[in-house]
């Protein structure tokens, strides 16, 4: 069912809210608000359709079994688009804020406001992409069957994955909280400016003993009365000839020497 902005079905969910499923008997319902469909996590109508639909058949596949919010909601965003920049964005900022937030708190972000249920979609997408990665996308399917046959949630997914929920939990926080937490920081234009001052500030201070070292070297050899040719030309004033006839106070007072006549060698 498409409906506009301002309808009753509008109205009776959050502002954020662009679509919604309603499961029981039958093959259900889905409610799509065209006029929210470009926001997040979605980012278009196709993507809030497949998101529902998704809802949809989770809850058939597991006839209406118990489920967590988290497992849900990230099946939903594993199969409605590919992660982007905003959901990279979200998880980074919701691991810095708290980077081994239990899975059962996560359900309770989905009763939030807008930002903690964005940060909910962000982390439950991923944390199933990596169920994906690990054992498949078929272990999602297998969750879901021991489901319906009665099976507690924890107990399905060890039979499924063959690792408890609690041990696959935990290596997601360590791997994700040094990729959040520490990559960003490793790569930041920060420490590569930083890294870029310390080699400047060791340049100047090579060049400062350099220089110290020389001006040693030039003391020690003007003690001795010899001069350093290191590097550079002491000018040298070209004499005129004397002309014939001049006496001495011919030259008192010194005339101040001609800038032409300067010459280097």
């Amino acid at each position: 069912v498409l409906l506009p902005e301002g309808s009753a079905a509008a109205r009776a969910v959050a502002p954020w809210i662009a679509g919604y499923a309603i499961s029981g008997r039958g093959p259900g319902q889905i409610v799509l608000l065209p006029a929210r469909a470009d926001r997040y996590p979605d980012f278009g109508l196709e993507s809030v359709l497949r998101h529902e639909v998704t809802h949809l058949l989770v809850d058939r596949r597991a006839s209406a079994g118990d489920l967590p919010r988290w497992f849900n909601e990230g099946l939903a965003m594993a199969v409605g688009r590919s992660p982007d920049w905003g959901d990279s964005a979200r998880l980074t900022l919701a691991v810095i804020d708290d980077g081994s937030l239990p899975l059962a708190r996560l359900d309770a972000a989905f009763a939030g406001g807008e930002s903690e249920v964005n940060a909910g979609y962000a982390l439950a997408g991923d944390i199933v992409r990596e169920l994906f990665a690990r054992h498949g996308r078929e272990s999602a399917a297998a969750i879901l069957d021991g489901v319906a046959r009665g099976e507690r949630f924890r107990d399905a997914f060890r039979a499924a994955t063959g690792e408890t929920l609690a041990d696959f939990e935990t290596s997601y926080w360590d791997r994700r909280t040094f990729l959040d937490r520490w990559v960003p920081i490793l790569s930041s234009s920060v420490l590569l400016w930083g890294g870029i001052a310390l080699l400047a500030l060791a340049a100047i201070r090579r060049r400062r003993a350099r220089d110290a070292a020389r001006l040693a070297r030039w003391g020690a050899a003007e003690g001795d009365g010899v001069l350093p040719d290191e590097g550079f030309d002491e000018p040298e004033l070209a004499v005129e000839p004397a002309v014939e006839g001049a006496s001495a106070s011919d030259d008192w007072p010194p005339r101040k020497p001609d800038p032409k006549v300067w010459r280097r060698r």
